[in-house]
């Protein structure tokens, strides 16, 4: 690590740092034989696609494991809004895509895809919480993030749910949100 002074009272930090590029899992395109003596035949080039501009990543969320193992969760922006990534460093692509709240695909005509706010683990790591604008708190466990349970108890229209945790043995769920409203749950 190294230091640099900037003020008297400040200093600016260099330390060594891992960098991970979200990139989507190729899609393989079945092909129809008569297709590609087509194809050959007419010997026209085709472009190249442009190189995919990544997604926005509004949240991130790290975690190791007792097995050393280092995961972490990402939430997106833009055209990835409400879904969750999980990635390991070192990996070219993620180990898995979560939906942030609701699926997108189950989403009435006028409703809108809830954007996620916040991203943490508990502090026992079963348990992993996200927040998103819809006022909803997202509860999944650690092993298992495509499955969670929902609680809805802030209002959207305020700015949503801001922020939750866990107590220290994960029997309640504390969710604040900028509505004003501290929600505590009991899970049993």
């Amino acid at each position: 690590e190294e230091l640099a002074s900037v003020s008297a009272n400040s200093f600016e930090m260099k330390p060594k740092t891992r960098t991970y590029q979200y990139k989507d899992r190729p899609v393989i395109k079945e092909t129809n034989p008569e297709d590609e003596e087509k194809k050959n035949a007419d010997d026209i080039e085709e472009e190249e696609p442009p190189e995919p501009v990544p997604p926005s990543i509004t949240f991130a969320c790290y975690k190791k494991t007792a097995g050393e193992e280092e995961n972490f969760v990402v939430g997106f922006g833009d055209e990835k809004a409400g879904k969750l990534i999980e990635g390991k460093f070192g990996d070219e692509y993620s180990l898995g895509e979560y939906f942030a709240g609701v699926q997108i695909e189950n989403l009435l005509e006028d409703e809108e895809i809830s954007k996620v706010k916040s991203l943490t683990f508990s502090s026992s790591q079963n348990f992993f919480l996200g927040t998103n604008d819809d006022g909803s708190v997202t509860v999944r466990p650690s092993a298992e993030l495509g499955y969670f349970t929902k609680y809805s108890n802030h209002d959207p229209n305020s700015g949503g749910c801001s922020g939750a945790a866990l107590s220290f043995d994960d029997e309640f769920l504390l969710s604040v949100g900028d509505d004003g409203v501290l929600a505590i749950y009991r899970l049993n």
